[in-house]
């Protein structure tokens, strides 16, 4: 599997994407992502929006369930804020707890680089009939 083909896929998750979401590591069923939090990424009361760190997660469920080589995409997600960041960096890694050939099932984990567990997330993936090349 060619990481640099993988990301010059997600590339284009424009949302993601520029969100500041980014690729550490991916194979099929597994993928960490990261991103540099800003203050842009802030709501009105001075946290880190939800949002950010829903797509983070949902970021690097795409990229792991996609490396097995077919599109997949979620049909829901249930997402449980734990802490609030005390870092500056936020990392979502998700992994594959069950599959079939044509749903799965992933936790994802998000933490800051001071191990603060930020949220965790339970996703279940429809995979379509579409073939990816990595």
């Amino acid at each position: 599997m060619d990481i640099e083909r993988i990301r010059d896929f997600f590339y284009n998750d424009f949302y993601a994407y520029d969100s500041g979401a980014r690729i550490v590591s991916a194979k099929e069923g597994e993928a960490v992502c990261s991103l540099e939090l800003t203050s842009r990424h802030n709501n009105a009361g001075g946290g880190v929006q939800g949002g950010v760190i829903f797509t983070l997660a949902d970021f690097a469920f795409a990229v792991a369930a996609n490396c097995g080589g077919r599109l997949t995409v979620s049909l829901t997600s249930n997402i449980t804020f734990i802490n609030q960041p005390k870092g500056k960096t936020l990392t979502a890694h998700a992994r594959e707890r069950a599959g079939k050939k044509t749903v799965c099932f992933y936790d994802v984990s998000v933490t800051d680089e001071l191990d603060t567990t930020i949220a965790q997330v339970g996703i279940t993936g429809y995979r379509k009939d579409v073939t990816l090349n990595f």
